[in-house]
């Protein structure tokens, strides 16, 4: 390192500095009050400042001329370091790298057991740890590749347990397969070709184990043997998987006739599962036909429907014959007790509706007889009007009387038309498709008395036109009353 001589300079000319500048202010406080000693006084100062000055000028001059020969010195050094040559490690290391970068080029010095994968790793480790710091950007260009070597060699010899567990099939071929998508640049491409072909073996041997195993607990099932749901889909799952590719799970299985079977002894599992919480449910169900009819009628309604699409199921499925035969006819003759009992009901909650719309026609009926009797009267006690006015008022003034004849005139059409409104207000409405026969027989009767006083009168054209538009009364309006 240069040492920075400038900055004694600089150091030197600061003190200078702050030593003039006290004399100056001392000189200015303890000044007299004179003028001419004062002048005096500022004069020196002055030059002084003007020497001061000057001497800065050239001392910064000279740091600028020292700060170019330092920037020299260092291009000068650098250039030096740059064409020196890097140190090299002795010869003897150099030849224990290069006999293991040999051992790695050449397959047929690949390690055979795990004790010789032991060593190569123990001489690779003994070269990594030997090397300085200052050498390891020339020389782990080199060592990556090697040290990567070692621990493939010591994971593709790793001695392997009496009977290692599938768990550890599957991680070593895992961590292979791994290892592998790792390599280093420069790493030797048949090692790497070894170790993806390993893990692929690995692979294998873990799924036939897999099926193995699976084949073993898909026997035990089928045999009686007891089975959680979700292991036993897991089982089946694992079979199917392997019955689409026979050749992963071996040749010497016959998977796919074992995978139907199971598939049948899941569902016959199941269905019993499922026959014993229905039969729990419809036993809860019945509790409740007296106190709560309704929800009675719907529990036993929706698990006839839950039984009857098990069975398809079942069906289905080749699984015969159903297990839920005896939990289907109970609800079924249950179904049928409460579809009769609804039926039964609707019949008399029409009956009774029917009943409801005869009465109502006969009080219609009713009131269409008294209208006519009461517009009969009154035409009755006009007309005795009229005759007692004859029997006072000689006859050829009566029939000569304009006025009289108008007044006849107007009450006769006003009778018409009394006849007329009260035939549609009372006998339109009735539908005649729902009279029993002797109500039907009365409103003919009604409807013929009306029908013939209107006869000769438009006032009859008036009700045919009415038949055609007026709503007839449903029997709906007396279901809802008699619901």
């Amino acid at each position: 390192m240069f040492k920075p001589i400038w900055r004694d300079e600089q150091n030197r000319f600061n003190r200078m500095l702050f030593s003039l500048a006290f004399i100056f202010l001392s000189g200015l406080v303890g000044c007299d009050s004179r003028d001419e000693q004062r002048d005096e006084q500022k004069l020196a100062h002055y030059q002084q400042l003007r020497t001061l000055s000057a001497r800065l000028d050239a001392f910064e001059s000279g740091l600028q001329q020292q700060q170019r020969v330092l920037q020299g010195q260092s291009s000068a050094l650098k250039k030096i370091l740059d064409n020196v040559s890097p140190a090299s490690m002795p010869p003897e290391w150099e030849g224990r790298l290069k006999e293991l970068e040999d051992q790695v080029s050449d397959v047929s010095r690949w390690p055979k057991d795990a004790s010789e994968a032991r060593r190569f790793l123990d001489q690779t480790s003994g070269l990594i740890t030997g090397l300085p710091a200052w050498a390891e950007p020339q020389y782990l260009p080199r060592l990556s590749p090697v040290r990567w070597a070692a621990m493939a060699f010591a994971g593709l010899n790793d001695p392997p347990d009496v009977a290692p567990s599938l768990e550890r099939v599957n991680q070593v071929a895992d961590e292979l397969r791994a290892f592998a998508g790792a390599k280093p640049e420069g790493a030797a491409e048949a090692l790497v070709s070894v170790l993806r072909e390993r893990a692929a073996e690995l692979a294998g041997e873990a799924a036939r184990r897999r099926v193995t195993k699976a084949v073993e607990q898909a026997k035990q099932y089928l045999e009686g043997g007891p089975g959680a749901a979700a292991e036993v889909a897991e089982i089946y799952e694992s079979l199917g998987f392997h019955a689409a590719d026979p050749e992963r799970g071996g040749a010497d299985l016959d998977i796919p006739t074992l995978v139907k079977k199971l598939y049948k002894e899941i569902l016959r599992r199941q269905a019993v599962e499922q026959a014993a919480t229905l039969w729990d449910q419809w036993e809860t169900a019945r509790k409740l036909e007296h106190d709560q009819p309704a929800l009675y009628q719907a529990s036993a309604r929706m698990l006839l429907q839950q039984v009857v699409a098990a069975r398809v199921a079942l069906v289905l499925g080749g699984v015969l014959p159903p297990v839920e035969d005896g939990l289907e006819g109970d609800l079924r003759r249950a179904v049928a007790t409460i579809e009769t009992a609804e039926t039964r009901r609707a019949e008399e909650r029409q009956a009774r509706a029917v009943r409801s719309y005869q009465r109502w026609v006969l009080s219609e009926i009713r009131k269409f007889d008294d209208a006519l009797q009461r517009i009969s009267k009154e035409a009755d006690d006009a007309s005795s009007w009229l005759d007692t006015a004859k029997s006072l008022v000689p006859d050829r003034l009566m029939s000569d009387s304009p006025e009289r004849q108008k007044r006849r005139e107007y009450l006769d059409a006003g009778q018409f038309h009394e006849v007329r409104q009260a035939m549609i207000d009372h006998l339109l409405p009735v539908n005649l498709a729902l009279l029993d026969l002797p109500v039907h027989e009365r409103y003919q009767q009604a409807f013929q008395t009306g029908w013939r006083e209107l006869d000769g009168h438009d006032d009859q054209t008036d009700v045919a036109k009415a038949s055609a538009v007026t709503e007839k009364k449903s029997l709906r309006d007396f279901l809802e009353d008699g619901s």
